[in-house]
């Protein structure tokens, strides 16, 4: 794991996370309106990053040799944090894009990298 690949990977969630607080908590309608369009462009490019290493055993491979930035458990603990945060709000079809993301980048990126 590289320490660039974590920094960047913290500051992406940073953002999320600031963008979250300020539309969630201090009601600003651009913030918001920007954290949804990147949960639902991130959902898009897991969707179709689960779909090439579904359907090309070299991108699978080449998938799972990179794996995540950081490790499953960090990945999923955020999501879930931002899940229920999100349908803590009433936000409950943004929480299902977060969780659903994180578990095709899990199911994507990890798992057993000597079977592919």
């Amino acid at each position: 794991m590289k320490l660039r690949r974590v920094i960047s990977w913290i500051a992406l969630n940073a953002l999320v996370v600031a963008l979250a607080w300020n539309g969630i908590y201090n009601q600003v309608a651009w913030s918001a309106n920007v954290l949804k369009f990147l949960l639902w462009s991130n959902l898009c490019f897991a969707i179709l990053g689960f779909l090439s290493a579904a359907t090309d055993s070299n991108v699978r491979r080449r998938f799972k040799r990179k794996g995540l930035s950081v490790p499953d458990e960090v990945e999923l603990a955020f999501d879930v944090l931002c899940g229920s945060i999100l349908a803590a709000v009433g936000w409950f079809g943004y929480a299902a894009i977060v969780l659903a993301t994180g578990l095709l980048q899990i199911d994507t990126f990890s798992g057993d990298k000597e079977s592919v």
